[in-house]
């Protein structure tokens, strides 16, 4: 991951930046923690930043043979999803990061036209693939269609409106200076850069359009983090979008 940040950020801006994102990348105690944990967070986290460096292949790329970045952005998405259920956070931004593209292009949407449709197929029938082989090695009633079912916001859990409000302006500082949730423990803390440093760049005119990009995966990734049950907040569970992130706090500085 280390490895692909560097990539990226040299690819994208310049050789200080990309040692920047690094480093704040590595001040994330919770990313190397679960690194050695025998969960599938950190390969997760792996699958959905390679769909994201595809995407942004696809979309920097406007020549029909960038196809292939959009199809292999599928492929690791399907991974991501397969992989642990957090990898659903990715879809919204994928679809609406390609919905944005297609929107640009409309003009030759003919040629786009065909990349989609093997994207869709191709990224749908690994998904399904990774899906039944789950059902057969894993026990009965155990999938991971059932445990979106189980993650999913109830009635119930939504009553106390005013207390999940005060809960969502107490979450930034828990989760990056105490780490930890109420009496819930975090897996580990997040560092605080991210947060006093992504505002600045939300204001910041002439954003390039890969860091448009960037900020769209991570914020939507940390949206859909933030407004699922509260039993679900742990740090790990958004590891998808630390690699973003550091990125976006190393351009910033």
């Amino acid at each position: 991951s280390l490895v692909a940040v560097w990539a990226v950020a040299r690819h994208y801006f310049d050789r200080a930046t990309a040692l920047l994102a690094i480093v704040i990348l590595s001040a994330v105690e919770v990313y190397f923690l679960t690194a050695a944990w025998p969960y599938a967070d950190m390969p997760t986290a792996w699958f959905a930043l390679l769909a994201t460096l595809s995407f942004l292949r696809w979309a920097e790329d406007e020549t029909n043979d960038s196809r292939g970045w959009l199809i292999l952005s599928a492929l690791f998405a399907a991974m991501t999803f397969g992989s642990k259920i957090n990898g659903l956070f990715l879809l919204l931004p994928l679809l609406t990061g390609v919905g944005l593209v297609l929107w640009w292009r409309r003009e030759h949407w003919r040629a786009q036209l065909p990349g989609l449709v093997l994207s869709l197929v191709s990224g749908g029938l690994l998904c399904g693939v990774w899906l039944w082989l789950e059902r057969w090695l894993r026990p009965a009633g155990i999938t991971t269609l059932t445990r979106v079912n189980d993650a999913l916001p109830t009635p119930a859990a939504d009553v106390d409106l005013l207390g999940k409000f005060v809960g969502y302006l107490r979450l930034p500082f828990e989760m990056t200076v105490l780490g930890q949730q109420g009496l819930q423990i975090f897996d580990g803390r997040i560092t605080p850069l991210f947060l006093i440093l992504i505002p600045i760049l939300i204001f910041l005119p002439r954003k390039p359009r890969v860091v448009q990009f960037l900020l769209l995966f991570a914020g939507l990734e940390l949206a859909g983090w933030i407004l699922i049950p509260q039993n679900y907040y742990q740090t790990r569970h958004l590891m998808l979008a630390f690699p973003l992130f550091s990125l976006l706090a190393a351009y910033t500085l």
